[in-house]
């Protein structure tokens, strides 16, 4: 039996909604769009922005007397969403139902989009709407969501998740511009040079260019091409299947390993980390774990067991995993040698139990000659205010259980703190092989 292609398109915030609320044309132009496109193939599930901004254009209509406009104080963004979010699928609905078609509307959560096994769930759902040719609807649930999920991150997680072929970003912009300043657009960007492209205009939703360019990289490093354009160019979804299709192409690359497998890979990262080239050679060419001395910089928070996108000291993502510790933790060991990392976690254990207890007054914490980096840790532990030296004890004791075990049923301590965490530590890593996906650098041709 045939096996139809499939395509996810991205509908952004400034493309869907206008000053009086959603552009109904618009969002009937790409249902019938996708309907038309399964009769040549292909099966298309949309994400939809444009639930704030739509709930925010309509509220503010309301806000009149006589003709004249007087605004009110902006509803909350949840309160827009609520709003917003019924307008939208009305409006695709009542366009599908002409044809006799089914949409599925699919509200998906911070949690829904960053749990390996709840976006299997999302996966299994949309992979049975697509099996009765029904249209998937994707949004981020804003109405509940206390940050809400960029929803360029969705599409390009929702693309790995049900194979797609091409991921279609549609925006105001006719395509990608490597500079503000730049007069045309660039017909195709490997991914590998997505980290240079500066910013072009700005937008209504949540996402921008480098929100659209971090889901292209995603896409591609998941095999899987993407193309960013112009929402209003006429029938642009049939035109991406064929092979003039205006805009930006980035071309999925070529897949050559895979650790932590598909549903890891299609969870929103949480946080980024920089690593330095000693630690991007070691996990490219060696196949290592990542270890906390190879860690540059961290950005965005994050907990333990959550997805993180791991970039090399040029900009460029080159994994991604599940991490063994917080942004907290690594943020205050990173960089450090592994004797390094087991002094500064006896040190959170002491300022644990004792908060009175400083690190500069022990001479056990110090190591001959001590690093700059070190020093700092110190320094921090000592300034730490009390919930997070209370998070960072209750992380290392969970993290090292065996550890906890020991203190908690020897005697007098013939080994010391210090040494039975640094045994521990050694290969205690940011992120563990198995729960590592290394990235092929190499595109499709």
């Amino acid at each position: 039996m045939k096996t139809n292609r499939r395509m996810v398109v991205k509908l952004g915030s400034s493309s869907i909604t206008r000053a009086v609320g959603p552009d109904p044309a618009l969002l009937a132009s790409t249902i019938d769009s996708a309907i038309r496109a399964q009769a040549l193939g292909w099966d298309v599930v949309i994400v939809s922005s444009g639930a704030v901004s739509s709930g925010l254009a309509v509220i503010n209509q309301r806000h009149q007397d006589d003709g004249v406009y007087r605004p009110h104080p902006r509803p909350h963004r949840q309160l827009a969403a609520a709003v917003g979010q019924p307008i939208l699928q009305s409006i695709y609905r009542s366009v599908a139902d002409i044809s006799g078609h089914l949409v599925a509307q699919i509200l998906v959560g911070e949690n829904d989009m960053r749990s390996p096994t709840r976006t299997q769930s999302v996966a299994k759902l949309i992979d049975e709407a697509l099996s009765r040719s029904a249209i998937p609807i994707v949004n981020g649930n804003d109405a509940l969501d206390r940050v809400g999920l960029d929803n360029d991150a969705v599409a390009a997680s929702v693309a790995v998740l049900v194979h797609a072929d091409l991921l279609l970003l549609l925006t105001d912009s006719d395509g990608v511009y490597l500079t503000a300043a730049s007069e045309t657009y660039e017909r195709v960007l490997d991914a590998s040079q997505l980290h240079n492209v500066g910013s072009r205009g700005p937008g209504t939703g949540r996402g921008g260019i480098r929100s659209k360019l971090r889901a292209a990289e995603l896409a591609s490093s998941n095999g899987i091409s993407t193309r960013v354009a112009s929402a209003r160019s006429h029938e642009i979804i049939l035109k991406a299947i064929g092979p003039d299709c205006p805009g930006t192409l980035i071309p999925g690359r070529v897949r050559t390993q895979r650790n932590a497998g598909r549903y890891p890979m299609a969870t929103v990262s949480r946080g980024r980390i920089v690593i330095n080239r000693e630690a991007e050679l070691s996990i490219v060419h060696e196949r290592s774990s990542l270890f906390s001395s190879g860690v540059k910089r961290l950005v965005g928070e994050f907990e333990r067991d959550d997805v993180i996108e791991v970039v090399a000291p040029s900009g460029v993502l080159i994994a991604r995993g599940v991490t063994g510790m917080s942004s907290l933790l690594l943020g205050l060991v990173r960089g450090l040698r592994s004797d390094e990392v087991a002094l500064t976690m006896v040190a959170v254990l002491r300022k644990l139990a004792d908060p009175s207890w400083s690190p500069n007054d022990d001479p056990d914490t110090m190591i001959s000659p001590p690093s700059d980096r070190y020093r700092r840790a110190l320094h921090a532990v000592d300034n730490l205010p009390a919930v997070s030296v209370a998070a960072l004890g209750g992380e290392i004791l969970t993290s090292f259980p065996a550890l906890v075990a020991r203190l908690l049923t020897s005697g007098p301590q013939t080994v010391t703190l210090y040494e039975q965490l640094a045994q521990a530590v050694s290969e205690f890593s940011v992120i563990a092989l198995p729960k590592l996906e290394v990235l092929s650098p190499h595109s499709n041709q």
